[in-house]
């Protein structure tokens, strides 16, 4: 399904479906812009990756906007978000951070236990 999809429902009125198709780009370039940001500035919190913008460009872009990129590159697995307990790097306070790539495979307790020992011992971690 395609964003323009996503935007407008089949029943909604011609005027709808141009619209979704105007939105689509603008969400597109926004979300460029907004990975870029994340690329550049890892374990931000989406407020601190909207100041960094160009006084120009936050005008245009409101902290909502990118925090809405966000969420959707990460549905899209292009970020993640850090911990729970993550401290943004530029307020110092305990925020939700936005890293670049997926999300990587969670190692627990399980997993390095099941990998120190010995293969004839083991069976599959639940």
């Amino acid at each position: 399904m395609s964003d323009k999809a996503r935007l407008a429902r089949r029943t909604d009125p011609d005027a709808s479906h141009i619209a979704a198709g105007r939105d689509s780009a603008t969400r597109r370039t926004n979300e460029e812009i907004v990975l870029a940001l994340v690329r550049r500035y890892p374990g931000r919190s989406s407020r601190s990756l909207w100041l960094r913008l160009p006084e120009g460009q936050r005008a245009v872009i409101d902290r909502a906007e990118v925090h809405r990129r966000l969420s959707d590159a990460r549905n899209k697995g292009l970020v993640h978000n850090g911990p729970r307990s993550d401290t943004c790097l530029d307020s110092g306070r305990k925020e939700l951070t936005w890293h670049p790539g997926p999300k990587p495979e969670s190692v627990t307790q399980k997993t390095l236990e099941f990998a120190a020992t010995p293969a004839w011992q083991q069976t599959k971690p639940r």
